[in-house]
């Protein structure tokens, strides 16, 4: 009798041992994950991708080696229908996402199988919050605001490809301007110089990064900034097109396409993934976020580093996919209106 209590006894402690061993086993324990990213090989998405990459797997629970492919067909499209369609729901996929693919979902564009809120939001490397997207002139010209722009007695030219913000400014700050959307991004900073153009817009790190003489000289004049409510504090006296709205339609458009802006470098797993992994992905995430070897790499490779989490990237997707019909109307209507 004695012998088989013991017995059970000793049963009981070796289940109650090995139990805990399995629960906290962790789930990426083993396990390889496949980053899928919406942009070519050498691009700004995929050295975002690759370099989160490196760094991520060391703090995810388990350690999961991570493999980065490139899908950029259809100017990242491609990469997002197949983590909504194709990708695996088991935990071992996630995707690095071009914003502008992103969009494609938000307006309705036919290419777009997917539906951004059903996604599992990771985090963004970069919010914008250090960074703002701003208008600009040639300081040559008699314009010093956008009040000056408005009054221009000749429509002031600007180049651009692809932008939305320069479109923008015509629309709901009423700039008298015409834009000339032949020219490559890579060729507008010597149209600017040339004189070919009288302005153009562009992220303000840009500037600081590729033209600085051009703040110090004082060669250009900054009328804009877009992507925020508030002020860049290094941008202090350029007010915000947000401050500048007073009808809130109008505001509302300038705020659905400051998302194209705020969404930075956004990563997701597939809808129906595990909530183990989800968890685990953006626990992970959020420590890489504060590792100060990634953050120093980031610097020191000139990249955007101002973070948001899983939660407030995914109630930013939430409130860009619900959009307004009239806002998805005004917007695709801005990114096909010709000159």
């Amino acid at each position: 009798m004695k012998v088989a209590r013991l017995s059970a006894f000793l049963l009981g402690a070796i289940l109650c041992a090995a139990g805990p061993t399995r629960a906290q086993t962790p789930f990426y324990a083993g396990k390889v994950i496949k980053m899928t990213v919406g942009g070519s090989a050498g691009g700004g998405y995929d050295t975002q991708a690759r370099t989160l990459a490196t760094y991520l797997q060391k703090e995810i629970d388990g350690q999961p080696s991570i493999i980065v492919q490139n899908l950029p067909a259809g100017a990242g499209i491609a990469a997002v229908n197949h983590l909504a369609e194709v990708a695996k729901r088991d935990g071992t996929e996630m995707g690095a996402l071009a914003r502008d693919a992103l969009f494609a979902g938000f307006v309705k564009n036919e290419l777009a199988r997917f539906s951004a809120d059903k996604l599992n939001w990771i985090g963004s490397t970069a919010s914008y919050a250090d960074n703002a997207h701003v208008v600009f002139v040639r300081a040559a010209l008699p314009v010093r605001t956008i009040d000056d722009l408005k009054k221009a007695p000749q429509t002031i030219v600007f180049g651009g490809k692809g932008s939305i913000f320069v479109p923008l400014t015509r629309e709901v700050l009423r700039g008298n301007l015409r834009l000339i959307d032949s020219y490559q991004n890579s060729d507008l900073n010597l149209a600017i110089e040339r004189g070919e153009i009288d302005g153009t817009s562009t992220g303000y790190l840009n500037i600081q990064r590729e033209t600085p003489d051009w703040l110090s000289n004082r060669k250009i004049n900054i009328l804009v900034q877009f992507g925020h409510a508030q002020r860049l504090p290094s941008l202090p006296d350029v007010p915000t097109a947000q401050e500048l709205i007073a009808n809130a339609d109008d505001k509302a458009l300038v705020k659905f396409a400051e998302f194209s802006l705020t969404l930075g470098f956004p990563f997701a797993a597939p809808p129906g993934a595990p909530p183990e992994a989800v968890d685990a992905l953006r626990r992970g995430f959020d420590a890489t976020m504060k590792n100060p070897e990634y953050v120093a790499t980031l610097k020191k490779m000139n990249l955007e580093y101002s973070p948001i989490g899983g939660e407030a990237l995914s109630r930013e997707i939430t409130e860009a996919s619900n959009a307004s019909p009239d806002i998805i109307r005004r917007f695709n209507a801005l990114t096909k209106k010709p000159d």
